[in-house]
């Protein structure tokens, strides 16, 4: 375990260097690869042994590497890509996060804040590259949550679905497309909004949606009668989510339904894999954000105290739980 960040670093670097995409036709030299990358031979030869050691390449012939099945999906043309997830989750932002998770424990403020000065919603704004490899990462992680929540939940009584911090939109579009009869608002700040309208319009559902920037803290749009507040909360301490649940509960009307997609935490600790990628979510947002996964009393108890009740709680074939509540 405590080797871990060895691995993870030499699949980061075979995606920064574009080695799979090198290797997409088939076996190249050394020679070959360090001219492509502009590295040096020697350590880059190294590197890639590194590489074969953990099953991503093989050297069929000394000196000369190719792909494994395994690394196929490090192509940026693969079509299950997970060359975006690999430079978000692998990334020195993340990384020297949870470096810095003690100071956190001592100190209550995030190892990415302490560790790069401000904390990471900021951060983005300053850094539009690593906030493109961010949303580009939130849309992989929501295609299977989409498809997920499309299937577990009937919208087929909704008008108008508003998707309050909906990114590029992937999910509000997935449900749009599943259901031509609706219509959608997709409420973000400005600037991810202004980069939603293409992949809506490739989407097919451009016409059918409404694009708006804003705050959630301040305001919301109120001509919705179904609000999807997705992976929103858990970015959030209590204070800051029962404000963004608040903002919801002036803005929306009376009989409004939201729904909650988030992970929900079991409430005893345990060891078994999807219990364990949770325990580990929560920790990272304790590293890199103030948030907090939650349980489903604790998600229920900032419902209540910001004039909602919960109705339903519905599992999906995802990491994501959908807490469907109403506006009292």
């Amino acid at each position: 375990m405590a080797a871990g960040y060895r691995a993870s670093q030499l699949v980061l670097l075979a995606v920064r260097l574009h080695v799979a995409d090198h290797l997409a036709n088939g076996p190249r030299s050394v020679d070959d690869l360090a001219a492509l990358t502009g590295t040096l031979r020697d350590p880059l030869h190294r590197v890639l042994r590194g590489m074969a050691g953990l099953g991503l390449l093989e050297e069929p012939v000394a000196g000369y590497f190719q792909l494994t099945d395994l690394a196929q999906p490090l192509r940026r043309d693969h079509p299950e890509s997970v060359a975006s997830s690999v430079l978000f989750t692998a990334s020195i932002e993340n990384t020297r996060a949870w470096a810095e998770l003690e100071h956190t424990l001592r100190t209550g403020v995030s190892g990415f804040e302490h560790a790069f000065g401000m904390p990471r919603f900021p951060y983005l704004q300053a850094h539009p590259e690593w906030a493109t490899i961010f949303q580009l990462q939130m849309t992989l992680q929501m295609q299977q949550v989409a498809r997920a929540v499309v299937a577990a939940y009937d919208f087929g009584g909704a008008d108008t679905v508003a998707d309050i911090g909906g990114g590029y939109g992937h999910l509000l579009a997935t449900i749009l497309h599943a259901h031509p009869n609706l219509r959608g608002v997709l409420f973000d700040v400005p600037e991810v909004v202004a980069a939603a309208e293409e992949p809506l319009r490739r989407a097919g559902v451009l016409e059918r949606c409404r694009l708006e920037g804003g705050d959630f803290f301040q305001a919301v749009p109120g001509d919705a009668d179904l609000y999807l507040l997705s992976w929103i909360l858990h970015d959030w301490p209590d204070d800051h989510a029962l404000r963004v649940l608040r903002t919801c509960s002036t803005c929306i009307p009376p009989g409004a339904r939201v729904l909650l997609i988030e992970r929900v935490l079991p409430e005893r600790a345990e060891s078994a894999a999807v219990v364990r990628e949770a325990l580990l979510g929560d920790v990272h947002m304790l590293a890199v954000l103030s948030g907090r996964e939650r349980t489903q009393s604790e998600l229920e108890g900032l419902l209540n105290e910001s004039g909602f009740s919960l109705e339903r709680v519905l599992p999906t074939d995802s990491p994501r739980t959908i807490l469907e509540a109403v506006r009292w």
